[in-house]
């Protein structure tokens, strides 16, 4: 297709349409992809699909190159945790604040039954900023409603959230970015800029008065290098970093969170017509969300790993402990692909130490996608729920499972290690008791043994069938 192909009447200097030239014009010859040209029967080669999906202007194409290049967490988290695991065990779960970030990951990792489930329900709540009653509720709302205008007003309500609650971690990822600024800069501008960070508020200041030195201090002197160098190299990403956080930063005041939420509730009473039942409940939402921020969630396993995964990505901290900062930047490029919009899946995963023998596992939990047809529906009358899972466990191998839940109705697929054949039944057995004392009813329990992973090919077929169904939602 001709790259300067005209699609509207041009406009004239007197505002009126002209009428586009009648005389055809020579179609510029383009080259011919082979891999694109259609084989016999119909079908493409390999190459030309492939092409097609992964084009290199291709956003989607992108976060597939870089999910290629980065080793599971099977790979990187696993070997971090069995290190851990296997290094000298703390005694119980009392540790001094000072302890090693590896001595704290191993004493989190052992687990009870119980525990387990806490870790899981834990990633599940808290893997988004917007999880509780009150962004299910917008959620919903904004789907009842489906009106643009609603989706902006919630938009800049969740933008000041985010800043309102998220100010501490903000505040480092600006130290962070100015950090990435300094070593890419030459020398006497480096010097310049750790001179302005020490006018820069101490941690206990407010926000706000942080932004403001920011502003005041750093910004004019890396407009000026800016100006001055042209520089269009790595400082500018983490220039545009540090703008960014920054604009974040002062959104950030409970004054203007509340300012936000009141806007968003005005405009549903009057452009929606909500009733003053439903703004009552909205309104105790919003206070029982913010009242439930005032302490950060506690969970000893993500506090350590997060404790360790920053440190160790720290310029020559952690590899005192033998670790290796290759595979802690692939730990932290994995679990950000896992939030990517081209993710269909919830990952949820736990390495934990029960009686003594490692466990490494892996769900994921397939999200619903609003635009696909209407799966069948089961018994019940719901839709169907799937999810896949994959677990290695010390001394007995690599499991995997597809389960799907229709109501209270379980189907599952189990993958053995062969080792296990001769006790297959007995499995069998011990997994129908299994779902029938979690409350669900057991519907056909298979059992095959695992040759060879199946689940990692299942996800990757997931994403390229969803590729066009971005997933947007809080």
């Amino acid at each position: 297709m001709p790259e300067n192909l005209r699609i509207t009447a041009p406009v004239g200097s007197d505002g009126k349409v002209t009428r586009p030239n009648s005389t055809p014009e020579t179609p510029r010859t383009q080259p011919v992809n082979p891999g694109r040209v259609p084989q016999a029967g119909g079908q493409k080669t390999d190459g030309g699909q492939r092409e097609l999906l992964l084009a290199r202007d291709s956003v989607f194409g992108a976060f597939i190159r870089r999910w290629e290049q980065t080793p599971g967490l099977g790979e990187t988290l696993q070997r971090l945790a069995s290190m851990a695991a296997a290094g000298p065990q703390a005694p119980g779960r009392a540790l001094p604040a000072d302890a090693p970030p590896l001595q704290r990951l191993a004493a989190a990792l052992t687990m009870e039954r119980g525990d387990i489930v806490k870790n899981l329900v834990f990633q599940q709540e808290n893997g988004t900023l917007f999880s509780g009653p009150l962004f299910r509720y917008l959620d919903r709302l904004s789907g009842r409603a489906d009106d643009p205008q609603l989706d902006l007003r919630i938009a800049d309500f969740l933008r000041a959230f985010t800043g309102c609650f998220s100010a501490g971690e903000v505040r480092q990822s600006i130290l962070n970015n100015l950090r990435a600024v300094e070593a890419s800069i030459p020398a006497v501008y480096a010097r310049k800029l750790q001179a302005a960070q020490e006018k820069l508020p101490p941690e206990d200041a407010s926000p706000g008065a942080f932004a403001e030195a920011v502003k005041k201090e750093i910004l004019p002197l890396l407009s000026r290098y800016v100006a001055r160098t042209n520089d269009y190299g790595k400082s500018r990403d983490a220039i545009s970093l540090l703008i960014n956080n920054l604009a974040i930063l002062e959104t950030g005041s409970r004054k203007d969170l509340v300012a936000r939420f009141e806007e968003l509730l005005r405009y549903c009473r009057t452009g929606l017509n909500l009733p003053e039942e439903e703004a009552g409940r909205m309104q105790g939402l919003f206070a029982q969300e913010v009242l439930s921020r005032q302490a950060e969630p506690e969970n000893e396993f993500s506090r350590a790993l997060a404790s360790l995964l920053s440190r160790a990505g720290r310029r020559g901290e952690g590899e005192s402990e033998g670790l290796d900062p290759a595979a802690v930047r692939d730990i932290c490029t994995s679990v950000l692909l896992d939030h990517s919009v081209f993710m269909p899946f919830v990952h949820l995963f736990l390495p934990a130490s029960v009686g003594g023998r490692f466990l490494f596992t892996e769900i994921w939990i397939e999200k619903k996608d609003a635009e696909a047809p209407p799966a069948p529906r089961g018994e019940a009358g719901v839709r169907p729920v799937r999810l896949y899972l994959t677990f290695d466990i010390q001394d007995l191998g690599y499991f995997e499972a597809s389960v799907s839940l229709t109501g209270k109705r379980a189907d599952l697929h189990l993958a053995c290690p062969p080792a296990l054949a001769r006790r297959r039944g007995e499995i069998r057995a011990d997994l129908a008791g299994i779902l029938q004392r979690d409350g669900l009813a057991p519907g056909s329990v298979r059992l095959t043994s695992c040759r060879e992973p199946e689940v990692p090919k299942i996800i990757r077929k997931k994403i390229d069938e969803r590729k066009r169904a971005i997933d947007v939602s809080v």
